[in-house]
């Protein structure tokens, strides 16, 4: 999930060091969320290794229809699913998404919560959407206070969920609201600004937008002063037997993004608490000063990237063109070993939608020679669009479903590597100091040459 700018970094640092970088990952995954497909351009001219056998799916039935997703045949594999009882169809009444979300919440809450508690363990509940994520988050919380697994009577707390504003947005006074949070990230002497520090939007005049720290005040111009955070406070409870997902690094207090805990105990006066990192490790934090937090119950697509599961509730609703697509679908289903259960509006706008929608992103060299082509045969519709192809023919991929898209040392079945010595390199296609690359559909890569295990 490397972008351009970040894989053309690693590369000059390696090539300063003199050292060997393998990578492993998948191309069918989602991509960066910042520019380029560095990982698969990379693929193209470099010798490519394929780890060939999935591990991950236990399930015959379910590794076909992973299969088939990875193969870029995502309608195929829904198909497969629903043919075994694995799609719930939960359509909006009268057309009300909101009131169809409610229901497939609840739908997917109950078959969550009839599990046991080991079982649940073993559960992952994937949403792609942030909305639909909140509110089967809340559905699934307030069952498990309802059976008694999460205190009923916890800390009233004050998150902050990020704004995922791009850089043009950043730099433009129209993009913020009264009540925003703004978190500098890095030093601005001359204003009396400071790394790290936290700013709320009192209001917004022209190009300039009113900051309030205490009883400091700041007449603030994003376009001058442009690196920053952005974030939205929101009212958030949390009790002992709760699930927390950290949503931003705080190294000293050994907190890391994307880290998971149990809330052991919290004091519901002062939000001090003690929790329990998933590496059995007992951290106290206070949750009214670190608000970089969220509950756990459900995460979204590009979270569960890098996750195996026992079982995996999948929320795909059919009209939402960017969050439900071929890559999308094949990283939700291929999380789980034996099971999934799709949960959706309508299954065959669905199907139809992951048919045409490969979830591919163009990049800047793409665009250009499909702009600049003469040929009016050629097809210039967005690659988002188009089916993926299946590209057996050539040597490249990754770690269809084992580790994390673009990290060595996991695996559990097919996966890939990429390896390269010393040699530098700006970016895909740069200059070589001796270069090996490798991939394949699958669960996974050990890394650094290994073999699936």
């Amino acid at each position: 999930m490397a972008g351009s700018k970040l894989f053309n970094s690693l590369m000059h640092a390696a090539e300063g060091q003199n050292a060997r970088v393998l990578l492993v990952g998948d191309t069918r995954k989602l991509g960066s969320v910042e520019a380029g497909r560095a990982f698969a351009q990379l693929q193209e001219n470099v010798k490519t290794f394929r780890l060939e056998t999935i591990l991950r799916q236990q399930n015959s039935q379910l590794r076909d229809a992973v299969e088939s997703a990875y193969a870029g045949r995502a309608a195929e594999a829904l198909q497969n699913i629903s043919a075994q009882g694995g799609v719930i169809q939960i359509s909006n009444p009268g057309g009300d998404r909101l009131a169809g979300l409610e229901q497939r919440a609840q739908a997917i809450s109950s078959a969550f919560l009839a599990l046991p508690p080991a079982e649940r363990e073993g559960t992952i509940v994937i949403a792609p959407g942030l909305d639909d994520r909140q509110t089967i988050n809340s559905m699934i919380r307030q069952g498990l206070v309802s059976e008694g697994t999460v205190h009923e009577q916890g800390f009233q707390a004050t998150a902050l969920n990020r704004q995922n504003l791009t850089k043009s947005q950043i730099r433009s006074s129209r993009s913020y609201q009264p009540g925003n949070v703004v978190r500098f990230s890095r030093t601005y002497a001359k204003h009396g600004v400071t790394k790290g520090s936290y700013w709320t939007v009192t209001r917004v005049d022209g190009k300039s937008v009113l900051l309030s720290r205490g009883e400091l005040t700041l007449a603030w111009q994003p376009s001058k002063m442009s690196k920053v955070e952005v974030y939205q406070g929101v009212n958030r409870e949390v009790a002992q037997g709760d699930k927390i997902v950290f949503t931003r690094n705080a190294p000293h207090d050994a907190i890391v993004n994307g880290e998971t805990a149990r809330v052991n105990s919290i004091d519901p006066k002062n939000g001090q608490a003690a929790v329990t990192l998933k590496n059995g490790q007992t951290i106290d934090v206070n949750l009214a000063h670190f608000k970089h937090w969220n509950h756990c119950y459900a995460v979204t697509t590009h979270q569960a990237q890098g996750s195996t599961a026992d079982r995996a509730l999948i929320h795909a609703e059919s009209h939402r063109p960017i969050l439900t697509n071929q890559k999308s679908f094949y990283v939700a289903i291929s999380r789980a070993k034996n099971a999934v259960q799709v949960f959706t509006d309508n299954l065959g706008k669905l199907s139809e939608g992951l048919h045409l929608r490969s979830g591919e992103k163009e990049i800047a060299l793409e665009v250009r020679r499909r702009l600049d082509s003469p040929d009016e045969n050629i097809d210039h519709r967005r690659s988002e669009e188009r089916p993926i192809r299946p590209r057996q023919e050539r040597a490249t991929a990754a770690d269809p479903q084992g580790g994390r898209g673009s990290e060595a040392g996991r695996s559990s079945g097919r996966g890939a590597e990429s390896g390269r010595s010393g040699g530098p390199s700006g970016a895909p296609g740069g200059r070589s100091g001796g270069r090996g690359s490798g991939s394949g559909p699958g669960g996974g890569a050990g890394g650094g040459g290994s073999r699936g295990r």
